[in-house]
């Protein structure tokens, strides 16, 4: 008896492998520094032109013969636009606080904002009205919008707020600045699925009904600091370096580690080996990886697990974030692309050019209709 031929068709890939969140916007952490890198530095190159042409224009203004220089502008850095909007992404959780929205909001809106910054600059974009626009998508993309009236009273309340006509030409701007990939898939489900998951474990493993409900109310203390731990990830690089199913196992290892650094107090979990029994459910749930596989695996998931403790730190201390921010606010508003800003004679200068443009097209449009007109009128005679 001869043994079949070997199956030599292509393992299909994960689901999660076919969204544009993998293809697009999944990267390594040196990928990452890379992109912000090269983004800020080819701002900068606009950004110098325009300087540029706006010292020779003032020039000629006042009749100065000899312009100001563009080497004696200080340009931010890609440094300095990730604490930007790292201080930034803190407004668009009070945002989503202030309108009542879930999480799954706030993360959508968090990962369109820094989708958006990662490939675009804030000498270019204006942070404030982009985190505004992210969170007025967010709600949309996620079936969860506002209360009729809820963001104009809230609006109001809110100074420079846009309105709802600016808010939709954002809207158009902020889609297009994010190739049109609305669709974000977090770690919450992962959670909520782990959640599940774990308790059908327990209930196989462990038949004693007295040890069985010690282990599932572990499981059900351990949850909410679970998604603690996701509200701290979606807000760090892991939303772009770690696969959202990735991101959901390592906060339930985060939730169940007795780990005094994050100072989340972990009521219900001291009577179990909580801890124990998660490593002998991962093992088994990924039965099908060598034990050097699974070694990775879960060291992948302890580094996973730094990085959001990491997040959680540097989340605590606003002042820190709030001072470093300001810092670079004074630095952009001296280097802002002056193409952007409308008092700059660059905007006017464009802005004239655009409308003569304008004119020119309109009148060879009248010329083309009125040619059009007398030859048809000596056709018909």
């Amino acid at each position: 008896m001869t043994n079949p031929p070997p199956d030599t068709r292509p393992v299909p890939k994960e689901p999660y492998e076919e969204s544009s969140q993998y293809k697009r916007w999944y990267l390594s952490a040196a990928k990452l520094t890379e992109i912000r890198k090269y983004v800020t530095e080819d701002a900068v190159n606009r950004a110098k032109n325009a300087w540029e042409e706006e010292y020779k224009l003032r020039a000629a203004q006042d009749g100065n013969t000899s312009p100001a220089s563009v080497d004696d502008i200080q340009f931010i850095t890609s440094e300095d636009q990730l604490v930007y909007c790292r201080f930034y992404e803190t407004k668009v959780v009070d945002y989503c606080r202030a309108f009542k929205l879930d999480h799954d909001v706030q993360a959508t809106a968090i990962a369109f904002f820094k989708r958006f910054f990662l490939i675009n600059s804030i000498l270019e974009h204006d942070a404030k009205l982009l985190l505004q626009t992210c969170v007025f998508l967010a709600t949309k993309v996620e079936n969860n919008f506002a209360r009729e009236g809820h963001f104009d009273a809230f609006a109001k309340k809110v100074p420079k707020w846009p309105t709802l006509d600016e808010m939709l030409e954002l809207e158009f701007s902020l889609s297009k600045g994010i190739r049109f990939d609305l669709k974000i898939q977090h770690p919450y489900l992962a959670i909520d699925g782990t959640f599940l998951d774990l308790q059908t474990y327990i209930q196989h493993t462990h038949p004693q009904p007295d040890r069985r409900t010690v282990f599932i109310r572990a499981i059900y203390a351990a949850h909410p600091i679970a998604t603690t731990y996701a509200d701290a990830a979606v807000r760090s690089d892991l939303v772009f370096t770690a696969m959202p199913s990735q991101i959901g196992l390592a906060c339930w290892v985060g939730a169940v580690k007795r780990d005094a650094n994050d100072g989340i107090s972990r009521i219900g979990l001291g009577e179990t080996n909580m801890e124990g029994e998660l490593e002998r459910f991962i093992s088994a749930r990924f039965v099908n990886l060598s034990p050097a596989e699974i070694a990775d695996f879960k060291s992948r998931l302890d580094s996973i697990v730094e990085e959001i403790i990491d997040q959680m730190e540097f989340q605590r201390d606003k002042n820190r974030d709030k001072l470093a921010a300001t810092e670079v606010d004074r630095k952009l508003n001296l280097c802002r692309n002056p193409e952007v800003v409308s008092t700059s004679l660059v905007f006017k200068e464009r802005e004239r050019r655009e409308e003569e443009e304008k004119e020119r097209r309109k009148k060879e449009k009248y010329e083309k209709v009125r040619e059009r007109e007398e030859e048809m009128a000596g056709v018909l005679g």
